[in-house]
């Protein structure tokens, strides 16, 4: 039987899945939207000074904007892939004749068509609402590049975890789990990662979010700035998340061959 590729109603399909979470639509648009316009209400008063307000301000909404893609990406796609797999929907879907490659591809598509929906709609949000200094060229193009760079890290490891624990509670409570920790580690609650423990001030340094939460508005006012940090970080979690990917495939290529 021939195998069907990838279509637009395939992509539609996801679409309207990733809609029809609420959790989604919360925490990957509403939640930032909401913390911005709280955090920078709050500094307002006890902030006279204009131009460390307006520092203040685009520091939240550079941190605002990593919850993005951790919401949509690591919970939102887990949480509907370990559901699928739960309801053994990717089975039926390739009885029908649509291939895994069909099926993945529809997925990863529709999961950067959302992230990106969600993120212009903050951000259009925040430099109407918020006054914001205006990033360099340069400043702009390597948040975005990090922003699609982290979604796809994080989708390889919310498909390697729904994919290993194949159940919507389990995969839910991990995601969600990493999601905080993650915050956390990276000063995204509002404590300054120097303010940790040497310990978790180590494993922050391995998460990229945390260089975008503590310095680099410099380098998006103009400043000069040191990525190597923020590039290896990057081949740390990557190889992480590859790794992570390898060994659950791996995994289910022994259990299918054992039945």
């Amino acid at each position: 039987m021939n195998k069907r590729k990838l279509t637009v109603g395939l992509i539609l399909y996801e679409l309207r899945s990733i809609a029809g979470n609420p959790f989604i639509l919360f925490f990957g648009l509403a939640f930032p939207i909401l913390m911005s316009m709280i955090l920078t209400m709050s500094m307002k008063t006890g902030t006279p000074d204009d131009e460390i307000f307006r520092q203040i301000s685009t520091s939240i909404f550079i941190n605002m904007l990593f919850v993005i893609p951790l919401a949509i990406v690591l919970i939102g796609y887990a949480a509907n892939y370990s559901q699928d797999l739960e309801k053994e929907i990717p089975l039926r879907m390739s009885l029908f004749g649509f291939s895994q490659s069909a099926l993945l591809s529809a997925k990863i598509i529709s999961q950067f068509l959302s992230l990106s929906l969600a993120l212009v709609i903050y951000v259009v949000y925040a430099f109407t609402a918020l006054d914001l200094i205006i990033p360099t060229v340069p400043g702009a193009l390597v948040i975005i590049i990090c922003l699609y760079a982290l979604a796809a890290i994080f989708f390889l490891i919310a498909h390697s975890l729904a994919t290993l624990l194949r159940k919507f509670g389990p995969t839910y409570c991990v995601t969600m789990l990493l999601y905080f920790l993650i915050m956390l580690c990276c000063g995204m609650m509002g404590t300054p990662i120097d303010n940790y423990p040497a310990a978790l001030q180590a494993v922050a340094r391995t998460i990229p979010i945390t260089y975008f939460c503590d310095n680099y508005i410099d380098f998006w006012k103009g400043d000069s700035y040191n990525f190597m940090p923020l590039i290896q970080s990057f081949l740390f979690v990557g190889a992480v998340s590859v790794l992570l990917l390898l060994a659950v495939l791996h995994r289910e290529k022994r259990t299918i061959g054992s039945k």
